[in-house]
């Protein structure tokens, strides 16, 4: 049985062993360590570098660490972004344009799974790009239409297009879970079970009560302290039901290339809460297709010094691999503050209505 996933030390069974990893990242370039992210967006270069960490590993440069990917040859590979940063969606499709030249003899990168598209558009997508086909100029444009991208709520799709580009034969899947469907879990408390695929994903079994605990307290703080503990459970397993989704698209998007002769990884862009190894899409997937092998990758914004990144010991294991990048130029409003206020005006509003 192959690895089920690519851990911190590319889990041996025909995948990349740490030998292999440090003896990478010792030979590439005699110790130059650092890949710049070219080409990512045509326009507008980044201007950062690129490392990539993994515990107790030597970081590796961008074309070293593509490399180290194409000898391991994951199945699914999984870039963790924070959705608004432009620098998360620039190192995206550079890692997918260096990923479709390194998996050419198996047609390229096999499928690209958006968070941001919903199953119910992928159908409409797939036509706008020509899919089966290679997609051709202004195919993007197209997809972005097909998927209603400007009345989703997701940011610009301008930062998301190079992704798309980067790998114009690839299996476009929809990730997404419509943000209004998770609403009737005020109403419905067994609605997860009832989900498509629910046995499959465990969406059925109730998580242990440590799990369980430790992510509702996650959500209470993700959200600013501010939302009644009551609905922590919703958003758990709201949170859940995305997770499955994903892994279904995953897999959808694997046959369907599949039956088209495409045999490279499944790349799924996504923000890195659903990339987490212990809980997010990665553990979901192992529990319905064990044979897969899967690689996770964290994109964090750091202040400090790329070259004195380290992995905090307790969040080592959430991820196979870090990579850091440089903050935003502009900082970002707190958006505490805006969600507090919001919170504060409805509580306003509900007290002083007429009974």
């Amino acid at each position: 049985m192959r690895a089920t996933r690519l851990s911190t030390g590319w889990l041996s069974t025909g995948r990349l062993s740490m030998g292999r990893w440090r003896w990478l990242a010792g030979a590439a370039a005699a110790g130059l360590l650092l890949g710049t992210v070219a080409g990512a967006v045509a326009d507008k270069p980044p201007s950062f570098t690129a490392r990539f960490y993994a515990p107790e590993a030597e970081a590796l440069g961008l074309q070293e660490w593509l490399d180290a990917v194409g000898s391991a040859r994951p199945d699914v590979i999984y870039l963790g972004e924070r959705h608004d940063s432009e620098a998360h969606h620039a190192l995206q499709s550079a890692v997918v344009a260096g990923l479709e030249a390194r998996f050419e003899a198996e047609g390229g990168v096999a499928g690209l799974v958006f968070e941001m598209i919903a199953e119910a558009k992928e159908p409409a997508a797939l036509r706008a790009r020509g899919w089966p086909g290679r997609a051709g100029p202004g195919a993007s444009d197209a997809v972005a239409e097909a998927a209603e991208w400007d009345k989703s709520g997701w940011p610009d799709f301008a930062l998301y297009a190079p992704i798309l580009e980067a790998a114009p034969g690839a299996y476009v899947a929809g990730g997404g879970y419509p943000r209004q469907a998770v609403m009737r879990a005020a109403t419905d408390a067994d609605w997860l079970r009832r989900e498509p695929g629910a046995a499959r994903f465990g969406l059925d079994q109730p998580l242990p009560t440590a799990q369980q605990a430790a992510r509702e307290a996650a959500q209470i703080a993700s959200h600013c302290n501010a939302i009644p503990p009551e609905v922590a459970p919703m958003m758990v397993d709201a949170q859940r039901a995305r997770d499955a989704r994903l892994a279904a698209a995953i897999l959808r998007a694997r046959e369907a290339a599949a039956a088209e002769g495409r045999t490279g990884p499944v790349v799924v862009i996504t923000g890195a809460l659903h990339a987490r190894l212990d809980y997010g899409a990665p553990a979901l997937l192992t529990r319905a297709a064990p044979n897969l092998s899967q690689l996770s990758v964290a994109m964090v914004e750091r202040e400090e010094p790329l070259s004195g990144f380290e992995i905090e010991p307790a969040r080592a294991a959430l991820f196979d691999v870090w990579a850091p990048t440089p903050p935003p130029a502009v900082e970002r409003p707190d958006p505490c503050l805006a969600f507090k206020a919001n919170r504060t005006a409805k509580t306003s509003a509900e007290e002083t209505a007429p009974d």
